[in-house]
């Protein structure tokens, strides 16, 4: 792993984990953004994984609040992460991941139907901010584990191939048509 992705999660982990003392799961999911943003900048799936990790449990601790049984094992998971990535354990690091991830979806049986539907969707949206920010549909598809199909079907009800990047002036547009049909 990259010395600066790996800077970058630790960062994000101590924000998760101070998140999590302050039970904001809003928090949470704006980390789970500047994950994906290093994912995009550095190709990096390391920082993806955590990145739907996030977006999963701040959709799961905002819905069950933070005094459910599960919130204790991700505070500890997420800590673990921190600190194999500080120690440079970049196999015990997939290991916690994964770890996690079962650890969310292991739950109640209402609750893990509610866990499986926020991860699927949680990879599909991280795909979109992947695309979004730059990266090929085929392969944010790929880095998820997930269909390109799934994934053009949720870009295509967003709209983010209908937006500008950066949206122009209105005496910038009526420069460029009177250049156009000049």
């Amino acid at each position: 792993m990259d010395d600066v992705v790996r800077a970058d999660l630790i960062d994000v982990l101590e924000g998760v984990l101070f998140c999590i003392e302050k039970k904001n799961s809003d928090g949470i999911k704006e980390l789970s953004e500047r994950a994906i943003d290093t994912a995009s900048k550095y190709d990096s799936t390391h920082a993806l994984k955590f990145a739907v990790l996030l977006y999963a449990a701040s959709k799961i601790l905002g819905r069950c609040g933070f005094t459910h049984g599960v919130c204790v094992d991700i505070k500890k998971g997420f800590l673990r992460a921190k600190q194999f990535l500080e120690r440079g354990d970049d196999a015990s690091v997939e290991r916690e991941v994964k770890k996690l991830f079962k650890q969310l979806s292991a739950s109640e049986k209402k609750f893990r139907s509610f866990v499986d539907y926020v991860v699927e969707s949680a990879q599909t949206k991280k795909g979109a901010g992947l695309y979004k920010r730059g990266v090929s549909l085929a392969r944010a598809a790929e880095l998820l584990g997930i269909s390109r199909w799934e994934l053009m079907q949720y870009v295509g009800k967003t709209r983010i191939v209908d937006e500008d990047k950066v949206p122009l002036r209105v005496k910038d547009r009526l420069n460029f048509a009177r250049r156009l049909f000049s």
